[in-house]
C-alpha cells in the first residue's frame, strides 16, 4: 500500500506568498540539535536535510531556537505537535514563513538562564552535630538558610570568575569520530598540542 504523495506546490499557503521556507521555534529538552532536527524529519517522513538552523544546542539542557523548513506548511506541522509524539521535550510553535532560510553562523548569540537546584550549604550537617541529634531538631528560619544558600552562589561566582569553568568537548564542539575521539581532542587543545 503506498502513501500518497504530498504535493507542496497545491498545498503552500496563501500566506507564505512567494516565500518558500517555514521558520518555527523549537523547544527541546535533553537532545542535541541534530538528534531533535533527525527525530521531526523521521516524524514527518521527510530529509532532514529539509531543515537548516544557525547553531546546535547541548543536549543537557533545555534549549530553544530557530529553525527553518524548505517547503513544509506550518499546518502540517501544527498537526504534528497535536499528536504529542515527543510529550513534552519537544515543541514546535511560533511559525513564520521566510524567503531565505537559517545557515550556520547566523546567530546574534546565546542568552541562558542558570538554575540551581537543591543547594546544600552544609549547615544541616553542623547543626546535627551541635544538638546531638540527626539535624531533625535543628530549625533554620528562611532568612538564614537564605543567607548560607547565598553565600554560596557567591563563593562559585567567586570561583567562576577567577579559575573558569569546565567547558566539555562534545558532538557540539567537535563532532563525532571514532578515529579522533573528543575528549582526546579536547585534552590535546588544553595542552596547545596542536599536532595531535
Amino acid at each position: 500500500l503506498k502513501r500518497p504523495r504530498y504535493d507542496a506546490r497545491a498545498d503552500w499557503p496563501v500566506e507564505a506568498g512567494s516565500n518558500r521556507y517555514l521558520e518555527f521555534t523549537l523547544y527541546k529538552e535533553n537532545r542535541d540539535t541534530l538528534n531533535a532536527i533527525a527525530t521531526l524529519a523521521r516524524a514527518m517522513h521527510l530529509s532532514p536535510n529539509l531543515f537548516t538552523f544557525g547553531g546546535t544546542k547541548d543536549r543537557r539542557a533545555v534549549t530553544t531556537q530557530r529553525v527553518s523548513a524548505n517547503r513544509v506548511t506550518g499546518a502540517r506541522v501544527a498537526q504534528l505537535m497535536e499528536r504529542k509524539l515527543f510529550g513534552d521535550t519537544m515543541v514546535l510553535g511560533d511559525f513564520s514563513y521566510e524567503a531565505n532560510p537559517l545557515r550556520l553562523g547566523m546567530l546574534a548569540g546565546n542568552h541562558f538562564t542558570i538554575t540551581l537546584r537543591d543547594l546544600d550549604d552544609g549547615e544541616e550537617s553542623s547543626a546535627a552535630t551541635a544538638n546531638g541529634g540527626d539535624g531533625g531538631s535543628a530549625a533554620r528560619d528562611y532568612a538564614s538558610g537564605s543567607a548560607a544558600a547565598s553565600s554560596v552562589v557567591e563563593a562559585a561566582l567567586l570561583a567562576l570568575r577567577t579559575r573558569g569553568f569546565p567547558n566539555y568537548f562534545g558532538l557540539q564542539r567537535f563532532g563525532a569520530n571514532a578515529a579522533a575521539p573528543t575528549h582526546e581532542v579536547g585534552a590535546a587543545l588544553l595542552r596547545s598540542d596542536w599536532g595531535e
